[in-house]
């Protein structure tokens, strides 16, 4: 930045980057380093003020070129714009920032050697004018900011040079000609020329400087300059150099020994980098807090010449803590104190620990801290110093009050574990077990300390098989399983025990009873469901004591070995019923409100145990954007559910859970959890809970492909619905049946079905339930060929979801309702129709509707003869159902291409769509998806070619009894069908 833009890679190799906005985009970045610039500024910068409409796309590309070429993660995005993250060692400009206060500390302590240094190493760093490639207000202000300092910079290392009796006359005479009218570097150069034995020049320069200020200012020169001149005059004694002594005897180097293959932690070394006096780096036990401060300390020795302070104040550990005066006494003794001047009351101590720590730079690191008013008391307290506090505990005191900077740790990364066994184990041993490495890894949580115990462990026995050591923590007690020799066995765990030990007993048993939570990570509502009232005060008890996460807004998690720890203190103590009473029906009464918010769906039973009101979602994406979260917990609490109970949590969560199963066709998980529950609910004997699992899993079959399997679990509940007399049930059962057959080639067996459940549904006045199945009539008969009719279902269903406020069932009923519009040739309201249907899919993240309503729409817009839009939609529909893994949707998006490509008369670019379209339904199991893609590639390949794949097609369509076969037996091999 001190010149012309020069890069140079973390791997040492320069990079060129040229492009004139690139060079203006990454100046900027390195001008805000560390600090979010917002896209506006960023444009601003790179148009001057006049941006092209692409501008916002065009810095994006920018970035990514940047990003190429640094080949480095160092530019981040996110809602603040982008940032350029950096060691302040890294960037010329805040290096020379930086040895300019650290040499003018040197100079205040009388340590002009020092200063000296510092001072020419930064005035080396210039190479021309900063920030040369901007031109904005903020660059000219950092430019006028560094000339100012570089200035100042020289007439201080001219003092310190002068000081030491170094020849300084020909640079000052330097500085004077370029800077006729400041005052400092006259006044240097007198006594530089008194010095020398050349009094009667330096009396000259008097004058010529007095001249100077009379003629351009009016001014006469300084007081100071004044009595300068008449010391010179009068050969004061004072004007002779002083000698310098110095303070200490000896320069205290106590950091403990740099960590053997210490790996990783780049990002956390560079931000211990930052300007900052104070740092107070935590994290959970075993995590490297000591460590990283001991490697940053040994790395960075040259810039604490006066040396590094280190004390262990024992905040964790099995004896007593460190006591402020004791921790005072080793700090004063390091610094030469005697014992008979050490004083006895703390105040006082810290008093002239203060004063013996001024003009000084040193590093203090005070490790194992538990409070912050064990810390505050041992801060130099004057600028020059950095302290590091090491902490399982947050110390938000010392943020807070004492201008301190957070740096949390956690896990490490992979390859930086697998780095860290390499180490321990040498390179080849780990190669030839590289997968069970990656497995240990993965079971030690990536925590250093269990890392190293495992390595150390494996390191005692070269014969032993490191998958072996990775079978035993898979299938056994993790933490029995990382124990070095018989004085350690509880090494880990010990580490742990303290942090625990240190806890409230109320935030103990909040600690054990999370760990018990299915899933892989919580909310404070659970600690709430587990701990009533006090429970956000205790879990910040636990975050602050970096046993729990709180990784993302409003949500928590374990490391993996603290909630192994967690849980063998919860068996100890016999936690697990009550837990689980408190958590399982929490996890319900969520699960059903959400639920409810969006597909008003009831289950067999309305039974919940525990406490707790259910929540009022605020609206459908609030409910959609919870059960997505929860995800992952809800799944692992039905198989909580089904091994510990209470049993019937199990299928009542699976029953609440089917409908966003199918909104988000997660069919793996469907199915999982749907079979665990039929076991539940077949070793209970509970007939409707069986009926309403074998339904859920009917659908599941569905949303799979697997048309047999669903029809033969829908007829099961079906027979057991009817044997209860579970209408609710029966009715969902004939749903699912009316689904699988549509999908099977029987669109007219599907209408019956979902007509018989539309009359259970209408017999028990449930809304809701009418208006679903009114809209499953409604694409029933559109596949039969009767546009008509099925319009009267979807308008009637459509005015049930309006009135209900269900805006995600809306979008499917719309999307129906354009599709038969379409049918009947309504293109235009068809149009309208869909696009409304788009816009509540969109709204409401309902995934597969916003994909076949822009499937729709290609059709819709080919025959408004719009190919561009029709394009578009086709593209947006093909990315998302790839990107949501649709295959069925993928392909019929892949048909419609083919059929806007015959439109087109690309019959190239149809045959390619066609035939991939093909592959995909045949596939995905979907026999009318496959029937369309078969009429479009005939259609492509024309005549002889094309015609086996039409009576195939043809063959296909009369299977399902629709005028599909009836219009194609009609249709020349190259005329496009019109509609869906």
């Amino acid at each position: 930045m001190l010149g012309s833009l020069d890069v140079v890679r973390d791997d040492g190799e320069r990079v060129a980057i040229r492009a004139a906005k690139q060079r203006k985009l990454l100046t900027t970045l390195l001008l805000h380093a560390n600090r979010w610039v917002s896209v506006d500024k960023i444009v601003d910068v790179l148009w001057d003020g006049a941006p092209p409409r692409s501008a916002a796309g065009n810095t994006k590309t920018y970035v990514w070129k940047l990003r190429t070429a640094l080949a480095s993660g160092r530019i981040a995005n996110g809602p603040g714009g982008y940032r350029v993250d950096v060691g302040r060692d890294e960037v010329d400009a805040l290096r020379f920032e930086d040895l300019l206060r650290a040499g003018r500390d040197a100079l205040a302590a009388h340590r002009e050697q020092d200063a000296a240094r510092l001072l020419a190493e930064g005035l080396g760093l210039w190479r021309g004018e900063p920030y040369a490639d901007l031109t904005d207000d903020d660059a000219e202000a950092a430019r006028s900011r560094l000339t100012e300092q570089r200035l100042s910079a020289r007439e201080d290392l001219a003092e310190v040079r002068l000081a030491l009796g170094e020849p300084v006359v020909v640079e000052l005479g330097g500085l004077v000609r370029a800077n006729p009218l400041r005052e400092r570097p006259y006044g240097l150069l007198m006594l530089a020329l008194y010095r020398d034995g050349r009094q009667a020049e330096a009396l000259t320069v008097y004058r010529d400087l007095r001249a100077v200020l009379d003629r351009e200012l009016g001014l006469a020169p300084s007081e100071d300059l004044v009595l300068l001149h008449r010391d010179i005059l009068n050969q004061a004694p004072r004007l002779k150099p002083e000698p310098r002594t110095a303070v200490w005897r000896h320069v205290p180097a106590q950091l403990p020994a740099n960590v053997a293959g210490f790996t990783g932690r780049d990002k956390a070394l560079a931000r211990l980098g930052d300007d900052a006096d104070v740092w107070v780096v935590t994290g959970p036990p075993g995590v490297g807090k000591t460590a990283l401060a001991v490697r940053w300390g040994h790395h960075n020795a040259d810039r604490f010449p006066d040396g590094q302070l280190y004390v262990d104040l024992g905040g964790f550990s099995t004896g007593a803590p460190l006591t402020t005066r004791d921790a005072m006494g080793r700090l004063l003794r390091s610094l030469d104190t005697p014992p008979d001047r050490i004083p006895h009351d703390v105040a006082e101590q810290t008093a002239l620990y203060r004063s013996l720590m001024t003009g000084r730079r040193v590093l203090v690191v005070l490790d194992n801290a538990r409070g912050s008013e064990d810390v505050r008391p041992l801060l130099p307290g004057r600028p020059g110093c950095v302290v590091i506090v090491t902490s399982r505990n947050d110390l938000h005191g010392l943020v807070g009050l004492d201008d301190a900077r957070a740096l949390s740790l956690g896990a490490l990364g992979d390859d930086d574990t697998i780095g860290l066994f390499r180490h321990v184990l040498g390179a080849h041993r780990v190669e030839a077990e590289l997968d069970d490495v990656r497995r240990l890894s993965g079971l030690c949580g990536n925590l250093p300390l269990a890392v190293r115990l495992a390595a150390a462990t494996l390191a005692a026995q070269p014969d032993r098989r490191i998958g072996d050591l990775a079978d035993r923590m898979e299938n056994g007690n993790r933490l029995t399983a990382l124990a070095v020799g018989t004085e350690s066995e509880t090494t880990v765990r010990a580490a742990f025990d303290l942090s625990y030990a240190a806890l409230p007993p109320r935030a103990r048993v909040l600690f054990r009873r999370l760990a018990l939570a299915p899933g892989p990570d919580f909310t404070a509502h659970v600690a709430r469901a587990l701990a009533g009232d006090t429970a956000d005060g205790l879990l910040a008890d636990l975050c602050g004591a970096h046993l729990v996460d709180h990784y993302a807004p409003g949500r928590y998690r374990f490391h993996d070995l603290l909630r192994a720890y967690a849980v063998e203190r919860a068996d100890d103590e016999g936690d697990r019923h009550d837990a689980l009473d408190a958590v399982l029906p929490h996890y319900l009464r969520w699960t059903r409100a959400a639920v409810n918010t969006v597909f008003l769906v009831g289950g067999p039973t309305a039974t919940v145990d525990g406490t707790g009101a259910a929540p009022e979602f605020e609206d459908e994406a609030s409910a959609l954007a919870w059960l997505d979260a929860e995800h992952a917990n809800l799944v692992a609490a039905v198989d909580l559910a089904a091994e510990h109970g209470p049993a019937h949590v199990t299928w009542q969560l699976v029953d609440a859970l089917h409908n966003y199963f199918w909104s988000r066709r997660n069919e793996l998980d469907w199915t999982a959890t749907a079979e665990t529950a039929l076991r539940a609910a077949e070793s209970a004997e509970d007939g409707r809970a069986q009926a309403t699992v074998h339904r859920t899993l009917g659908l599941a079959h569905w949303a799979r492909g697997d048309g047999e399997s669903s029809i033969r679990h829908s007829k099961r509940a079906l027979e057991l619905s009817r044997a209860t007399g579970y209408l609710l049930g029966e009715a969902r059962a004939l749903t699912s049946l009316g689904l699988a057959h549509g999908d099977r080639g029987g669109p007219a067996e599907a209408a019956d079905f979902q007509a018989a459940a539309l009359a259970i549904d209408l017999a028990n006045g449930n809304d809701y339930r009418a208006a679903v199945s009114r809209c499953n009539l409604g694409f029933a008969l559109t596949h039969l060929g009767y546009p008509g009719d099925a319009v009267e279902r979807f308008e009637a269903s459509l005015v049930t979801m309006r009135a209900l406020g269900k805006r995600y069932a809306e979008a499917s009923v719309l999307n129906g309702l354009g599709v038969a519009r379409l049918e009947l040739g309504d293109v235009d309201l068809a149009a309208d129709l869909l696009e409304e249907s788009l816009l509540a899919a969109r709204e409401t993240s309902h995934h597969h509707c916003e994909v076949g309503s822009l499937t729709a729409l290609v059709d819709v817009r080919r025959e408004q003869s719009d190919h561009e839009a029709a394009a578009r939609c086709a593209e947006q529909a093909l990315e998302l159902a790839r990107d949501r893994e649709m295959a069925a949707e993928e392909g019929t998006v892949l048909t419609a291409m083919a059929e806007l490509a015959l439109a087109g008369g690309d019959h190239d670019a149809a045959r390619r769509h066609a035939t991939e379209a093909l592959r995909i339904q045949q596939e995905a199991g979907y026999p009318y998806g496959r029937a369309r893609a078969l009429r479009a590639l005939g259609w492509a390949l024309g005549d002889g070619a094309g015609g086996p794949y039409l009576v195939e097609a043809q063959a296909v369509f009369d299977t399902f009894g629709t005028p599909r076969a009836e219009e194609l037996r009609g249709l020349g091999p190259r005329k496009p069908f019109t509609g869906t």
